[in-house]
């Protein structure tokens, strides 16, 4: 299996390294424009395989250099300097466009997955300029911020992570919600009243806080991606909210939004739609309304119209 990640910056370097040990890649190719970086990490990361059983070839190369591979991740971006993710909107669309076409036709079979920032409105954007079906187009969704939230609830309710089932969904940014009616510790429903609000904000400013420390967030995005990849490797058929095409009625256009979905060789093999509290699908339309505000600056600013 050939895996390609297109833009080695933080994230690229970070999941490149991460999937070191992924037995079922035969091949790893770094893409960038930047060819002096990527021989560089190339080399770096071709040292630490020798301290692995069966690593992946690791290669390196430009976006036509990329062809038939099985699973492309997309991490190119425009450099982060506000906290606001949705201000990047324009430029890392403007990054697509000049990448994803191509992709799509060097790699026909290909299951694409956005990490770029704002990745909701970047995942649907990224279908409409790839042409793939949207079960072979997922984002990153909101894995982190799940994650995030079932650690900060095991410490809270001295268990451990594995147990708690909870989901942060809607969107990977202000107006993402805990879906805490399907919150459960052990398969027992927990009672909102057991949910601290403050954790669920938490969550939802974790990433910025560590941006505004650091610079920059790097290693839980690359194991959110790394989890995803397995299931799709190893057609695992696990459950996460990954960033999908949704259906949010006639008043919407498409969009995508982080749902729990089954992942497997052949992308999202099926979308399990939650059974929200009335307050809950509220928060889920407002998630709608914001990444379609998002993907509407983001085709005002295309060169011209990408058709659905």
């Amino acid at each position: 299996m050939k895996i390609a990640i297109v833009g080695v910056g933080h994230v690229g370097a970070a999941l490149a390294y991460s999937l070191l040990n992924l037995e079922t890649a035969s091949e790893l190719m770094l893409v960038g424009r930047n060819q002096g970086r990527l021989q560089g990490e190339t080399l770096d990361l071709r040292h630490a395989s020798s301290f692995f059983d069966d690593p992946p070839l690791i290669t390196y190369g430009r976006v036509e250099d990329c062809r038939n591979a099985d699973i492309i991740v997309l991490t190119l971006a425009v450099p982060q300097i506000q906290l606001d993710r949705n201000a990047m909107a324009a430029d890392n669309a403007a990054l697509f466009r000049q990448v994803v076409p191509l992709l799509a036709e060097q790699n026909p079979a290909a299951v694409l997955i956005v990490a770029t920032n704002p990745v909701e409105a970047l995942t649907q954007y990224t279908i409409e300029l790839s042409g793939f079906p949207p079960s072979r187009v997922m984002g990153a969704g909101t894995i982190i911020d799940s994650c995030r939230f079932r650690l900060s609830l095991s410490e809270h309710l001295s268990v451990h992570p594995d147990d708690v089932r909870a989901y942060v969904l809607g969107e990977h940014g202000d107006s993402q919600f805990l879906w805490q009616s399907g919150a459960s510790v052990g398969g027992v429903t927990l009672d909102p009243a057991d949910i601290p609000q403050s954790m669920i904000e938490a969550a939802r400013s974790s990433g910025t806080d560590v941006f505004r420390l650091k610079g920059h967030t790097c290693y839980a995005i690359s194991e959110a991606l790394q989890l995803i990849i397995r299931s799709i490797a190893g057609d695992r058929l696990q459950t996460m909210p990954v960033s999908t095409q949704v259906n949010l009625g006639d008043e919407f256009p498409p969009l995508c939004l982080a749902l729990p979905c089954i992942v497997g060789r052949t992308g999202v093999t099926r979308r399990l739609q939650p059974k929200f509290s009335e307050q809950e699908y509220q928060q889920w339309l407002t998630c709608g309304q914001s990444v379609a505000r998002t993907l509407e600056a983001i085709r005002e600013t295309s060169p011209e119209p990408v058709e659905n």
